[in-house]
């Protein structure tokens, strides 16, 4: 599918590069109108290198250059973006505010505050800004709109930090790539997603 970005974090070699949400790659190493599976490996083999691309940014083709952070054991090429994707609610906790407000699973959240939401990091990063106020949550059911007000709750995750949640888990989409490249690093990108199913 084509290459467009769902969240970007602050911060990150993407965001000092000008990119964001919403943005898509049409041009990446010479490679026209990537999809994802062409856009992983190759900035995943860049790692502190930079990447010449061109995204289109609200209707205009403009070029941007990354340098992808080195990170992890295999020192993996790290943009700090998400694509764009669904958030389709895959499970609740019970006793919650989402399943206490009403979501279900199955539900796609579109928005947080009137805020769209294109990626599960996305609405991560919108509960941790909002910490304990009351937020509305758009979601669709079976293509039908739907509103939740629901009051996130504070946790503690295991370094003792404060972490904002509704007690929904999300998967998200495992992205496979077409390139023959090393297996480790082939099986690393494929375990990052697979092991993010993300309890918010």
């Amino acid at each position: 599918k084509p290459a467009t970005i769902g969240w970007v974090k602050p911060g990150s070699p993407a965001d000092k590069a000008g990119i964001a949400a919403g943005d898509r790659i049409v041009r990446i190493d010479g490679l026209e109108n990537p999809t994802w599976e062409d856009v992983l490996p190759k900035v995943a083999l860049s790692p502190n290198q930079p990447l010449s691309m061109e995204v289109e940014h609200e209707n205009q083709v403009v070029s941007r250059t990354i340098v992808p952070q080195a990170s992890g054991p295999d020192q993996m090429g790290t943009p700090g973006w998400d694509p764009e994707e669904a958030v389709v609610v895959s499970d609740l906790e019970p006793n919650m505010p989402a399943e206490q407000a009403g979501i279900k699973p199955g539900d796609v959240v579109v928005g947080i505050d009137g805020q769209p939401v294109h990626s599960i990091f996305a609405l991560l990063d919108a509960l941790q800004a909002n910490k304990e106020k009351p937020a509305a949550i758009a979601v669709l059911r079976h293509g039908q709109p739907m509103s939740f007000t629901l009051t996130p709750k504070e946790m503690k995750d295991e370094n003792g930090q404060a972490q904002y949640r509704i007690g929904v888990r999300s998967q998200p989409e495992v992205i496979s790539s077409k390139l023959p490249f090393p297996q480790a690093l082939s099986k690393s990108l494929d375990e990052n997603r697979k092991n993010s199913m993300l309890i918010l």
